[in-house]
């Protein structure tokens, strides 16, 4: 019950943040963000506190059985695990979010993220909902390797946590941070519309496995035609869902 209620909490708190950042793009007036977008991921956010919750008890009740059979009691955390299990989960991520964009069926559900044609907050929560909850089956094998579930979803969420923020657009980092970490700067090139562009910088946390698999660019440059998906109009939050579900079980 206690990681039923930080989800929640986690979830909402994306959903404030994002607002925090439109209302300031308000008072700045200057135009990054745009009512449709900001509207549908909110909508969009407020969705997925139910989905991920319910992604997150049925990976808890499921992994519990697994981790008690093998290897018995469940500690309810061990932070000693926590560094090498937020690593094991961005060499997975990174694999995951590379397969998205290198198959075109897969990419029907992630386009999703990328449809906003600025770069801010909202763009992290327009996540596919299928999506999204795919993510927790490629977390299971990691309790095969004697990592408490507990530890997998916290791990997780500082691995969702810094990802969100790697969207938010009124902060930078030292662009020496660009060395061994996903930044804002290096992570909005990534979804700059160019194919180029999507098809690199797909580390969730560090660079580093964009570095050794030859995935990463700093080329800011190439941003011709803007952010967003090449051919492809944001429709409502509802209608982009539905459709990635259709598209993906289509023959």
């Amino acid at each position: 019950m206690l990681f039923l209620g930080k989800t929640l909490v986690f979830f909402f708190s994306t959903v404030v943040y994002t607002l925090v950042e439109y209302f300031y793009s308000i008072i700045k007036n200057d135009d990054r963000y745009t009512t449709t977008e900001i509207k549908d991921a909110l909508y969009n956010g407020v969705v997925l506190i139910f989905t991920e919750t319910i992604s997150v008890l049925i990976f808890l009740f499921v992994t519990t059985k697994i981790y008690t059979h093998i290897w018995g009691d469940v500690p309810s955390k061990v932070p000693s695990q926590i560094i090498i299990t937020v690593v094991l989960i961005d060499i997975l991520y990174y694999f995951y979010h590379r397969a998205h964009h290198g198959n075109k069926k897969l990419f029907t559900i992630h386009k999703i993220h990328h449809v906003g044609t600025t770069y801010n907050l909202a763009l992290a929560l327009m996540l596919p909902w299928i999506g999204q909850a795919s993510i927790y089956l490629m977390l299971i094998p990691l309790v095969f390797l004697h990592i408490s579930p507990y530890t997998i979803i916290s791990a997780y969420f500082f691995v969702l946590t810094y990802q969100f923020f790697c969207h938010i657009s009124y902060l930078q980092l030292p662009k020496w941070c660009d060395l061994f970490l996903i930044t804002p700067r290096n992570h909005r090139i990534h979804h700059y519309q160019d194919r180029y562009s999507q098809g690199h910088n797909f580390g969730a946390v560090f660079s580093i496995w964009d570095r050794i698999f030859s995935t990463y660019t700093n080329n800011e440059k190439v941003n011709v035609a803007g952010f967003g998906v090449q051919g492809y109009k944001q429709k409502s939050f509802f209608d982009m869902q539905k459709e990635t579900v259709m598209q993906f079980f289509k023959k």
